[in-house]
């Protein structure tokens, strides 16, 4: 017992995906198992491939038995119909924007009009590619072929926009006809619908396909730069190569030597105008950052740009972690009635250690 029988005189195997390899072991006089090792080539269960097989085959030979019996007759000898399924892992979607936060905000024009789009990534398949295009040239998903929605305010349209196979953006267009801070809206929703996704999945096990987004109005609005070739966050930062903890070539203090030395920035930026000297501890707090690291920064009118200076003392990539920065309303020319009413106001950013 535990025996293995030799592929080939013993046995033979058929429709073995590539990459593994079928092994059967005796495990009494009168039956063995079969397993697979090694690891299939291509083994995906989602975004429309299904790699699985319902027809591997295995056929004993009479040098399997005792005494080599001729075996030609026994119609039990062959098997046909052995399966071998992947895990299907559901489309998974998410949802988001610079702010952090998942809403849609109206402009600083006060007009109804929404500033924002709200970004849509997909785990476990992809989007298909988007066949019309708008006014503007932009790639465009089918209201009620690809998704649905509900609850929009009057005046407001919605368009899917294609950015890459991985990530959509929702886009409103249109001004809101009611856009008060009495008619923010927290019933808009929208549902993606199988036929978005390459192969149409089920999306039945996917309850991140459908999502209800507040839609707020007068409101002030921070939010992180974005990266306008990747249409991501500029959220992260790397530690220098020299890997000694520090994320500035330069550790100037004054922001435009630093700031030329090309160091590492981020942004926060502000729908409002921002006061002409904000005091970091008075008019934002930073929280989290390791010790013996330190920001520096400059305000221009709605932006706030930054870089840290210093050297962490601990910097293996295990020492990865997160700072945040929160704004209070006192740093806006106009300030709100409440820090309630910031939308984003706190922002986490990254800090990446080499080893």
């Amino acid at each position: 017992n535990g025996a293995a029988l030799t592929a080939g005189t013993d046995f033979t195997a058929g429709n073995v995906p590539a990459g593994l390899t079928m092994v059967v072991t005796k495990i009494s006089a009168t039956s063995a198992k079969i397993t697979f090792t090694g690891k299939a080539n291509k083994h995906l269960n989602n975004g429309g491939q299904n790699d699985s097989v319902i027809d591997v085959t295995i056929t004993f030979n009479k040098a399997a038995f005792v005494n080599a019996p001729n075996i030609s007759r026994i119609a039990g000898k062959s098997k046909n119909d052995i399966e071998i399924q992947y895990l299907y892992y559901a489309p998974a979607f998410k949802f988001y924007n610079n702010a952090g936060d998942r809403f849609f905000f109206e402009s600083d024009s006060d007009d109804g009009s929404i500033a924002n789009p709200l970004f849509i990534q997909c785990d476990n398949s992809r989007f298909i590619p988007a066949t019309k295009v708008n006014g503007d040239g932009d790639k465009i998903y089918t209201l009620g072929t690809h998704f649905t929605v509900a609850n929009l305010p009057r005046g407001l349209t919605v368009e899917l926009q294609e950015d890459d196979r991985t990530q959509i953006q929702i886009v409103l267009k249109g001004k809101a006809t009611a856009h008060s801070k009495a008619d923010d809206n927290n019933n808009f929703t929208i549902t993606l619908l199988p036929a978005i996704l390459q192969g149409s999945p089920d999306l039945s096990q996917s309850p991140t396909r459908n999502l209800t987004i507040p839609i707020r109005f007068n409101v002030t609005v921070v939010s992180i730069g974005t990266n306008y070739v990747t249409m991501k966050p500029f959220d992260n930062v790397r530690e220098i190569a020299a890997n000694n903890g520090k994320f500035a070539v330069s550790q100037s203090t004054d922001f435009a030597t630093g700031n030329a030395a090309d160091n590492q920035t981020m942004q926060l930026l502000s729908s409002q105008e921002l006061i002409a000297k904000p005091v970091k501890g008075t008019h934002f707090t930073v929280n989290g950052l390791p010790a013996n690291l330190d920001i520096v920064f400059n305000r221009r009118f709605y932006t706030i740009t930054f870089y840290l200076i210093g050297a962490a003392v601990n910097h293996a990539s295990s020492d990865d972690t997160t700072f945040t920065i929160t704004v209070n309303k006192s740093i806006f020319a106009t300030a709100p009635s409440s820090d309630d009413d910031i939308v984003g106001r706190t922002q986490t950013f990254k800090l990446n250690f080499r080893d």
